[in-house]
C-alpha cells in the first residue's frame, strides 16, 4: 500500500507533469475502483486528501488544516468525480490547480478546488486523453483487467520500450503488473511482430 501511497503522492507532481503523454496514454484504475482494488476501504480518500493538504500547504492560510475537513472533502470528491477521475488524472490535476484552475482568490477555497475539476479540467482531460486511449474497460464499468494491460505493454514494447522502461512504469511499481505479466507481453509482441 505504502508503494501506491508514494508513486501518488503530490511529490511527485512535477514528475507526473514532465511525464504527461504517458500518463495520458497508460491504462489506470479511477478513484472508485481504488479501494476494491487494494481490498482496503478508504485509500481513495487517503490519496485525495493528501492532494488538498499538498494544495493547502502551498496556499498562504494560516490557521491550521482541518483534517476533518479534508477528509470531507475528499470524500465529496469522489462521490462526485471518483468514476471519471483516474489515479493519474487526479494527480495532474492538483499538480496544475494552482497556475492553471484556480478561480477563486481566496487563500485557501475547497468549493472551488471541487468546481474547477468538473467545469474545466474534466473537459481538457477528456479531449487530451481521447487520442491516447483506447477503451480498456467494458460498458459495465469492470476493472481495467490484467489482459488489456499486458496486451498495453506488448504495444509499448513493439514501440521500442524495454522491459526496464516498463518496470519502471507505476503499474509496476504498485505491483498491479508483475514480472510474469511482462514476460507475457514480451511473449505477445513477439507474435504481435
Amino acid at each position: 500500500m505504502q508503494k501506491l501511497y508514494n508513486v501518488f503522492s503530490p511529490s511527485r507532481w512535477g514528475y507526473m507533469l514532465q511525464h504527461l503523454d504517458e500518463c495520458m496514454r497508460t491504462p489506470c484504475i479511477t478513484l472508485s475502483q481504488v479501494d476494491a482494488v487494494y481490498k482496503t476501504e478508504g485509500v481513495a480518500r487517503e490519496l485525495v486528501k493528501n492532494q488538498l493538504v499538498a494544495i493547502y500547504s502551498m496556499s498562504t492560510a494560516k490557521e491550521p488544516y482541518n483534517q476533518g475537513a479534508a477528509v470531507m472533502a475528499a470524500d465529496v470528491f469522489i462521490a462526485k468525480y471518483g468514476h471519471r477521475c483516474t489515479l493519474y488524472a487526479m494527480m495532474i490535476y492538483f499538480a496544475n490547480y494552482l497556475t492553471e484552475y484556480k478561480s477563486s482568490y481566496a487563500q485557501y477555497d475547497v468549493q472551488d478546488i471541487l468546481q474547477m475539476f468538473g467545469k474545466k479540467f474534466l473537459p481538457w482531460w477528456s479531449t487530451k486523453a481521447a487520442r491516447y486511449q483506447e477503451k480498456t474497460e467494458g460498458d459495465n464499468g469492470k476493472l481495467v483487467g490484467k489482459p488489456a494491460l499486458i496486451s498495453w505493454f506488448a504495444r509499448r514494447i513493439l514501440e521500442g520500450e524495454t522491459t526496464d522502461d516498463l518496470r519502471k512504469s507505476a503499474l509496476y511499481e504498485m505491483g498491479i503488473v508483475s514480472d510474469k505479466d511482462i514476460d507475457e507481453a514480451v511473449r505477445q509482441s513477439e507474435e504481435m511482430f
